[in-house]
Formats: structure tokens, C-alpha cells, sequence
């Protein structure tokens, strides 16, 4: 009886400890992603530079013979139309429901001979543009004429590259006031975009002026600028989502994501096993990024949630330029012989 009584005090001191160590431990429950894939839309002709907000995705295409600009709602799986109109249109992005892109049509100094994007941006040659902006809801068109090259759309936030120095400007669209960010003394010339991005009152980018790549921010609220990484190794390409800034580092010679949050001020790796990344994007607390460990491009994310990655599109043909709002990835495909616009809905599960 006594040994009965004994074994069961010591039954319920090792359960009240095991449960006392599991309510306690740091470690991080598995969620297996599960991507649900889908095609958002594939002809014969390419279709370039995607962009997602919401249910809405966009994006340009030459099924007419020139670049027109094209989109696809994704709950009601209706496409619809946004510009037809001959000219030279590069680099959309979409935010809510305002979708903007870089347009040449009036421009009498355009150069026939610059015939890319990558022309554009390293050789020289910067064509005058003007940003045209289309409201998905009221259908209505606008324009903000200037010598801009829009990068990125955020809320009511444009942001652009300009000038000699290659400084960051902005654009508030509800306001009309436009912004400068930050602006190079006249005898520091950079060669290099610096790839602002923007989430709420938060604008950062890759910066030189230490001869290097290095993560820079500013807050809109406080008009006050502030470091991110300034590691002597070059850093570039960031993105920012809420508290959470990446971008794309090469501290340890080959191409790593690292993070850090602007609420803690800790920075902390988020993928260094994998080669041929492109720029990761970020939304939420899902990273995604173009990855190329396997010898061909491929999709792979991470979930700073359980500090997990996993993989999304590893078909054995190109993927590339992922994007992501919410739980909504979409990337070029080249599966088909051309660049087509794949996605997939994640989900993740507990096991």
C-alpha cells in the first residue's frame, strides 16, 4: 500500500514537472507550409514585372505587339484591363487599390537607342518618364509629370530615385506634398539605385555613403533618419513589413538574408544555405525569395512565426520575381517555354 502511494506521489511530481517544463520551453511548435498552386495567367506571350495587393494582381505583357498593362482579380477570377495605349511603360507596382507605372509616351528626348530596362540603369541613358497612376475602384486615371522612375508604392506613399547623386523621393498621394528622404552632399556621387521601400512611416534603403552597401532608415512621423546595418560588407535590395526590415547581405562572400527588427533592435539571419537569391520581399511575417540551391530558380520562404523555411515552387524550369500580400505568393514561370504568373495560397498546419 505505502509502496502504491509512494510510486504515484512520484507519477504526479514527474507529470507536474514534464507539464511545468512544457509551458515553459522556448521552443518553437512546427507548422508544415502548405502551398496550394495556381495559375494566374499564361499565354503566348511573356508577361513582366508582377505585382500583388490584396485579391488584385497586375502586371505589363506585348500580346498586342507593344507593352500594355493588364490585371486579374484572384477572389472573383475576372481579368480586366488597364492600359492599351502605345508607349514605352516599365516597372508597375500596386498598393490598395491605386496601381502606378513609369510611362515615356510624352516624352519628345526619349532615346531609341536604350531599348531595356537594364539599358536604363547602367548605361547612362535615363529617359524623362512620368508616373501614371490607375484607381481600381473609381477607374479613374492620374499623373504626377517630373523626371521620375517609380520604385515603389506604399499606401499612399510613392517612392523614386532622381538626380546626379541618386537621391529618394516621394510622393503623398492623399496630400500632394512630394518628399525627400535623404539627399547626397554634391561630392558623393553614387552609380547605384538605392531601392527604397516603404511600410506605414517606415522608408529604408541601401545606402553608399561608406563606398559600401549598407541598410539605412527613416521615419516619416519624426523626419528623423536612422541606421539599420552598416556592416563593412555589402548590404542591398531591402524590404520592410511592419517592425521586420531584410535585405539581401554578402558579409561571408556569398549572398545571405538577414533580418532585424525596429522594435527590438536585434538583427538575426534568416537564410545563408542557399545561392542565386534575387531580392526577398517580405509581407506580414512570411519572407519569400527567388533561390537557386538546386541549380534552377525556385520559390522558398520563411515563417518568422516558427523561424522555419520552406519551400513553395520547386519546379524543375525558372521561377523567379516572387511577390507576396497576406498569404498570396506570385512569381514568374517559365515552365511553359515563357514567362507566364504562377502563385500559390499558404497555409501552415500544425502536425
Amino acid at each position: 500500500m505505502k509502496e502504491s502511494l509512494l510510486r504515484s506521489v512520484l507519477i504526479l511530481i514527474i507529470l507536474s514537472t514534464s507539464l511545468s517544463a512544457v509551458a515553459c520551453r522556448k521552443e518553437l511548435i512546427a507548422t508544415p507550409c502548405v502551398a496550394e498552386k495556381f495559375v494566374v495567367f499564361a499565354d503566348a506571350f511573356s508577361q513582366y514585372y508582377p505585382s500583388i495587393s490584396g485579391y488584385n494582381v497586375v502586371w505589363q505583357d506585348n500580346r498586342s505587339g507593344n507593352f500594355e498593362i493588364y490585371g486579374h482579380n484572384l477572389q472573383t477570377e475576372t481579368g480586366f484591363t488597364i492600359h492599351t495605349n502605345e508607349s514605352s511603360i516599365c516597372m508597375t507596382a500596386i498598393s490598395g487599390d491605386i496601381f502606378i507605372w513609369n510611362d515615356w509616351r510624352d516624352d519628345g528626348s526619349y532615346n531609341d537607342s536604350v531599348t531595356s530596362w537594364a539599358d536604363w540603369n547602367y548605361n547612362g541613358s535615363y529617359p524623362e518618364s512620368v508616373i501614371y497612376g490607375y484607381n481600381l475602384s473609381s477607374g479613374q486615371k492620374f499623373s504626377i509629370p517630373g523626371v521620375k522612375e517609380c520604385e515603389e508604392l506604399s499606401g499612399d506613399i510613392i517612392l523614386w530615385t532622381d538626380g546626379p547623386n541618386v537621391d529618394i523621393y516621394g510622393y503623398n498621394l492623399s496630400s500632394g506634398e512630394e518628399l525627400s528622404f535623404h539627399t547626397y552632399p554634391p561630392s558623393l556621387l553614387s552609380p547605384y539605385r538605392l531601392s527604397p521601400a516603404a511600410s506605414g512611416n517606415i522608408v529604408v534603403w541601401t545606402d553608399y555613403r561608406n563606398d559600401n552597401g549598407d541598410i539605412y532608415g527613416y521615419h516619416l512621423d519624426t523626419k528623423e533618419e536612422f541606421a539599420i546595418c552598416t556592416d563593412p560588407h555589402e548590404q542591398k535590395r531591402p524590404d520592410v513589413s511592419g517592425d521586420t526590415v531584410i535585405w539581401l547581405d554578402y558579409r561571408n562572400d556569398t549572398p545571405a538574408i538577414y533580418g532585424y527588427n525596429l522594435s527590438s533592435g536585434k538583427e538575426f539571419v534568416i537564410c545563408t544555405t542557399a545561392e542565386g537569391y534575387s531580392h526577398p520581399v517580405i509581407s506580414g511575417d512570411i519572407i519569400v525569395w527567388h533561390d537557386n540551391r538546386d541549380g534552377d530558380g525556385d520559390i522558398y520562404g520563411y515563417n518568422l512565426n516558427t523561424r522555419e523555411e520552406f519551400a513553395i515552387c520547386t519546379d524543375p524550369h525558372e521561377q523567379e520575381r516572387p511577390f507576396i500580400s497576406g498569404d498570396t505568393v506570385i512569381w514568374l514561370d517559365l515552365r511553359n517555354g515563357n514567362w507566364d504568373i504562377y502563385g500559390a495560397r499558404l497555409t501552415f498546419d500544425n502536425p
